[in-house]
């Protein structure tokens, strides 16, 4: 009775797809807790002079509009590739344990060798080459990014493989647009570890020339 007082009626389909396409653009930057995102869900609705008669069903609105919100966001990422690029990836996962392969892309840099510098300096050549759409991450909450580039690492290649081509390349390349800065930061590593170890070696070869060469002078 109160509803109908306040003119509030019950949500049809049309109104529960409308609320969810609604809720999915408003999602589209930034994931917030379900129970927030829930309330925001209700206050919408009264909005738009109808209500949602049950917690799960709003709830599984707003499950459906954050799932929504991630496939914009990988089509937005897969659509700004070019032609070269998802060729590129693709033939990452075909092969996915070569020098530039998807599991070689996600291994960590390692000790500081001659070998591993030269891999992690050829990973980042390729990601470099690959002309990712950073800009289509611009606007969007790097802690999502952080979520959605963590389940790329739990995946394999061939579980990679599974998806639709716009979810694949748009997960892949997300995920290295978020891995470029570590690639950098590892590399770096690398190099100063290497160039410290260099200059102690180099102390120690000229302190032990010096060494040697009072025991010539004094010989005693």
């Amino acid at each position: 009775a109160i509803l109908r007082h306040l003119g509030i009626r019950r949500a049809t389909d049309r109104d529960r797809q409308a609320l969810r396409d609604e809720l999915a653009e408003m999602f589209q930057g930034a994931f917030g807790k379900v129970g927030d995102q829930i309330d925001l869900g209700y206050r919408e609705s009264r909005i738009r002079g109808f209500f949602v008669p049950s917690d799960k069903i709003m709830e599984r609105l707003v499950r459906g509009a954050r799932h929504d919100a991630v496939e914009t966001l990988l089509a937005r990422i897969a659509g700004g590739m070019p032609g070269e690029t998802r060729r590129k990836l693709e033939a990452s996962l075909a092969d996915p344990k070569r020098a530039t392969g998807f599991l070689s892309l996600k291994a960590d840099a390692g000790a500081a060798t001659l070998e591993n510098i030269l891999a992690s300096a050829t990973r980042l050549a390729f990601v470099n080459t690959l002309g990712l759409p950073f800009q289509a991450m611009k606007d969007v909450d790097p802690v999502l990014i952080q979520r959605l580039s963590r389940r790329v690492d739990g995946e394999t290649a061939a579980e990679m493989r599974r998806h639709s081509d716009t979810r694949r390349l748009g997960l892949f390349a997300l995920h290295l647009m978020h891995r470029r800065a570590q690639m950098i930061d590892a590399l770096i590593d690398l190099l100063l570890e290497i160039i410290h170890r260099m200059q102690a070696r180099s102390r120690r070869r000229v302190v032990g020339a010096i060494a040697r060469d009072i025991e010539r002078v004094h010989g005693k």
